[in-house]
């Protein structure tokens, strides 16, 4: 896998994708392009026929795949929803690959897309990622008059948060 060129594609927050020419270079340069379905729809106009797509797996699965996957091709796209090394995909890409066959194309995070909706400077919030984490980790990161970004998934989300009280002296969630 020494020559495979890896594209980490960030497509923003939008139904339809907006790259940058180094983006859709490296997408069209791409044999295999792999995203879930709704980022494989994202790009489906900008596909060729002779592109295969695969949809992403759990990303152990995709670390055992990829040497198969890609011992016929020089390159490979992975589609990742907003910037790629922004809470996403990119952090793990990084720290299983090799530098050199890692290219990162930036898209509009969900974050950046909130900020500008409610007219705030990203640098002037405080980010939290509950992806994958407790939803009690909330608690943590309270702070009087501090703007936080939350970035939830099926478990640790608003729905969840319902009947919850969360001031200090409060139990656990």
């Amino acid at each position: 896998m020494g020559h495979l060129q890896l594209h980490i594609i960030g497509l923003g927050v939008s139904d339809k994708a907006r790259l940058s020419a180094e983006a859709e270079s490296g997408l069209n340069s791409a044999a295999i392009v792999i995203g879930s379905e709704r980022q494989l729809e994202t790009v489906a106009q900008l596909l060729r026929d002779d592109q295969r797509q695969v949809v992403l797996p759990k990303l152990s699965e995709l670390k055992r795949q990829l040497p198969d996957m890609a011992a016929d091709v020089s390159s490979i796209a992975i589609l990742a929803s907003g910037d790629p090394l922004f809470y996403g995909i990119g952090a793990w890409f990084g720290r299983t690959f090799a530098q050199a066959q890692l290219h990162y194309h930036p898209g509009v995070s969900s974050l950046q897309a909130a900020c500008h909706r409610l007219g705030r400077s990203l640098q002037d919030v405080e980010v939290l990622s509950l992806h994958g984490r407790p939803l009690a980790k909330l608690r943590t990161r309270l702070r009087n008059r501090q703007p936080l970004l939350i970035l939830t998934d099926d478990k640790s989300n608003p729905g969840r948060w319902r009947g919850s009280v969360w001031r200090r002296d409060s139990a656990r969630p």
